[in-house]
């Protein structure tokens, strides 16, 4: 294959217009896949991803509130577990207009563990609720950009039109609110700032903020004071 062209199965994935996830979604169920498994089976009105048994399975690519309403009714009846994948190492493919290669590259862009908290932050209650469960799947992706002069300044309007599965490396389960806890550093102190928690996490105030607030409404923390004018969190005994 020459070097500025796409495979016929990366072209027949490309949608038209921005981002529509379909190949990455399709490739999960794919890799979630067990024999006896259904899909796209219809149940209490909504559509499930994969019906396993009394276990229902629902991929989000992204916007995981959008699914809030649809999991919290299923989890009354069904044990509702959500898969959610977070890119950890991504490779970018530019196209022209006619859908050939301009260029690959890697993405030098990393995302940690408390980058669930970004995703969880609308939601922070979800997992408070008996029978639902969440998995995070990090994973290796390719996201394809189109120069067809209608995506962000960003990236010099490239659109991005697709996204597709290379390899999943690991996957964290999250039963219920407490199994967050690890995603906590453990040298933080008993009573901790937002300060605090940003230094040994190596990470923004404003993520630490998102943290402190997420696993408040969790029930995981909770304030217990002041240090001037920063409040004090401390795990819920």
């Amino acid at each position: 294959m020459a070097s500025n062209q796409l495979t016929d199965n990366i072209k027949s994935r490309i949608g038209i217009g921005t981002l529509n996830e379909k190949s990455l979604h399709s490739d999960l169920i794919q890799w979630l896949a067990k024999p006896q498994d259904k899909f796209e089976e219809k149940i209490e009105g909504y559509i499930i991803d994969i019906v396993r048994g009394k276990k229902l399975l629902e991929i989000q690519t992204k916007n995981i509130p959008a699914i809030k309403k649809k999991v919290i009714a299923l989890s009354k009846k069904f044990n509702v577990h959500i898969y959610f994948p977070i890119i950890v190492d991504k490779w970018i493919i530019k196209i022209d207009e006619n859908n050939e290669q301009i260029s690959k590259r890697k993405s030098p862009t990393r995302r940690r563990d408390e980058d669930i908290i970004n995703e969880l932050i609308i939601i922070p209650k979800l997992l408070s609720y008996k029978n639902i469960s969440l998995s995070i799947l990090f994973i290796q992706a390719e996201e394809v950009w189109k120069n067809d002069g209608k995506g962000s300044w960003r990236r010099k309007k490239y659109s991005i039109v697709e996204r597709y599965l290379l390899k999943v490396l690991d996957v964290k389960k999250f039963s219920k609110v407490k199994d967050f806890i690890p995603l906590l550093p453990n040298n933080i102190q008993d009573i901790f700032s937002n300060k605090d928690l940003s230094k040994s996490l190596g990470v923004t105030t404003k993520v630490a903020q998102k943290m402190t607030y997420c696993f408040r409404k969790m029930g995981i923390l909770e304030t217990v004071g002041k240090r001037g004018r920063a409040y004090l969190f401390s795990l819920v005994s």
